[in-house]
């Protein structure tokens, strides 16, 4: 199977010696926690394209500050919130959004 055929998409403008993040990390993650990519691009500083992974690389200087809202969202949520378990979410890790 090939990369096109997978949905993957291949990068050739970041370094390849540098660390880069696992967009389908950040995706899940969004999903379980009910926060929509829109807003938290917005909360985050950046656009959606970038937190998505569809066009531009994700600014590695705001990663803590990306899993620091993603642990401890306060802002609005889609869909139902009374779903949302907090006590039960997985805490976000440096090490598993970065490949």
């Amino acid at each position: 199977m090939s990369a096109a055929t997978a949905g993957l998409k291949v990068r050739k403008n970041r370094p390849k010696d540098g660390p880069s993040i696992k967009y389908y990390v950040l995706r899940e993650m969004l999903e379980r926690r009910k926060i929509s990519v829109n807003w938290f691009a917005d909360a985050l500083g950046e656009t959606v394209n970038v937190v998505k992974g569809t066009k531009g690389d994700f600014p590695l200087e705001k990663l803590d500050q990306c899993i620091d809202l993603l642990n401890n969202w306060s802002g609005p949520r889609t869909g139902q919130a009374g779903l949302i378990k907090t006590g039960k979410s997985e805490t976000v890790t440096k090490e598993m959004l970065l490949a």
